[in-house]
């Protein structure tokens, strides 16, 4: 994940969540979706808690079950003190280059893939391995259904139907990895995922884990999972810019088509600071 500092150099926070804002003819129906997720889930919502034991959960539609998982991916973001370099959907674009301290320029993100996600799996989970009391470099792998785990990795599957950047292009599919705590329910997680038949996916850093070197992270601090509306408008509704500023100038999948490629003023980024752009 490429990060930054402000101008100023001091490392900067980033913006308080800010809720998603539909757009009118959608409002309504993701106001109700929204009220009976709270109204059901009542604190169960993807995590296992007392009282909440599996059998006594309420079902969730497919439906609810991916607002819940947008969400929760938002709450998980919120506090962190990092600043990307991308400000906006425009710079994850392909057209968009950064020059870190002199290097060659590069895509700020690997790609972009409209798709369904067709599998998910529990792939990996771990224990933050301690050395006195500081984590040690390295937590310790554990079984994926372990008790004691610290963290839980999911790997989702998307096929795609349409891609953008030359890491993504000409694939048949690919993956991308969440990480969820210890008390989430996997299989919430993994029933939002899979009820997601029009995804947009913004991936960054392939290789960057090493437990599954072939799955790309989320790029935007791990939010960057959007949709696709049958009217073809897009969301990202769990960045931490909110819904519009986060889009930008991007509001369809045709701006999306029109824009990919156009080239922009590339980012200089010098000792951790945005030098131009």
């Amino acid at each position: 994940m490429l990060m930054a500092r402000g101008t100023d150099g001091d490392l900067a926070t980033s913006h308080p969540q800010l809720h998603p804002r539909p757009q009118p003819h959608i409002q309504g129906d993701t106001m109700r979706r929204k009220a009976l997720v709270a109204t059901t889930l009542a604190g169960c919502a993807l995590t296992w808690t007392a009282g909440c034991a599996s059998d006594s959960k309420p079902e969730l539609t497919d439906e609810d079950a991916t607002t819940a998982l947008l969400d929760s991916m938002a709450g998980a973001s919120e506090g962190t003190e990092s600043l990307i370099y991308a400000e906006d959907l425009t710079d994850y674009l392909p057209g968009q280059e950064i020059v870190i301290d002199g290097a060659d320029p590069v895509p700020v993100a690997d790609g972009i893939v409209r798709g369904s996600v067709v599998d998910v799996q529990v792939t990996a989970a771990g224990r933050h391995a301690m050395n006195g009391d500081e984590e040690a470099p390295a937590d310790e792998r554990v079984d994926v259904d372990a008790e004691d785990a610290d963290w839980r990795e999911l790997t989702a599957t998307v096929a795609e139907a349409e891609a953008w950047g030359s890491a993504v292009r000409d694939r048949d599919e690919v993956r991308f990895i969440i990480t969820i705590s210890p008390d989430a329910d996997p299989a919430d997680y993994i029933q939002g995922l899979k009820a997601m038949d029009d995804a947009l996916v913004i991936l960054d850093s392939q290789g960057s884990v090493a437990s599954n070197p072939e799955s790309f992270r989320l790029a935007a601090n791990e939010t960057a999972l959007g949709e696709v509306h049958p009217d073809e408008t897009i969301a990202f509704p769990a960045t931490d810019q909110g819904y519009e500023e986060f889009l930008g100038g991007i509001r369809t999948l045709d701006d999306l088509r029109r824009e990919a490629y156009v080239k922009q003023r590339t980012i200089v980024v010098e000792h951790f600071v945005v030098k131009s752009r």
